[in-house]
């Protein structure tokens, strides 16, 4: 199926239709729930005041586990859809959040464990496939989507084009070190299924509500 916002929406029209069907609404709710529930430790010091050795023990492995989720994320996983648990570190501050995020990294931030990436979860479905239909057009292979497929995503890209308006509300910095999951790599071919499936946990707000805020911040000084 060739890559055309026409076809991007018949085929999350599809995919809708085949949330109703029950093999497959079971199947991402389980894939949702594993991915939920599989949680990576915090680097924050547990209230039990344990042993200094274990504190430091439990310290490291942390690192280490950050240290290799940075290293993954930027050999192989830039301009792909990822899926995953994450805890945000400054959420006490912020107005909410998404902790079921689905994202196509961007480069990552120098000397920080950090990387900038775009969660789709923050716009509605329609302007969520419009967003994809621009995001197409920096894609390295043509015509239709394969297992090659990969985003040639750079903030200066999104920033200088009108057509990428919507990755304002999108774009958010994560730290690998608050990611509580396993990475869940989504194939090229599903994307456009992915996108449509109802997988967002927003906190401290209503869905509705972001993606209200999301829709006028994108709109915002055109």
């Amino acid at each position: 199926m060739a890559i055309t916002f026409e076809n991007i929406l018949k085929q999350m029209k599809n995919e809708q239709e085949k949330l109703l069907e029950p093999k497959t609404m079971e199947w991402y709710l389980n894939q949702i729930k594993r991915v939920a529930e599989e949680k990576i430790p915090s680097t924050n010091v547990p209230r039990k005041a344990p042993s200094q050795e274990r504190v430091e023990r439990a310290e490291e492995e942390t690192k280490q586990r950050a240290q290799g989720l940075q290293s993954t994320i930027s050999q192989d996983l830039f301009g792909r859809m990822i899926f995953y648990s994450y805890d945000p570190k400054w959420k006490e501050k912020m107005p909410y959040y998404d902790t079921l995020p689905l994202v196509f990294p961007l480069q990552p931030i120098e000397r920080v464990q950090s990387w900038l990436g775009l969660n789709m979860h923050y716009l509605p479905p329609y302007e969520r496939a419009k967003f994809m239909d621009a995001l197409y057009t920096l894609i390295n292979t043509t015509r239709e989507l394969d297992e090659r497929s990969q985003l040639q995503l750079k903030y200066e890209f999104l920033k200088n084009a009108s057509r990428f308006r919507y990755y304002k509300p999108c774009i958010k910095r994560y730290l690998t070190s608050h990611i509580r999951s396993r990475i869940v790599i989504i194939k090229p071919t599903e994307w456009n299924f992915v996108l449509m499936l109802p997988t967002a946990k927003f906190m401290k707000a209503s869905t509705f509500r972001v993606w209200t805020d999301s829709v006028a911040a994108a709109n915002r000084g055109q």
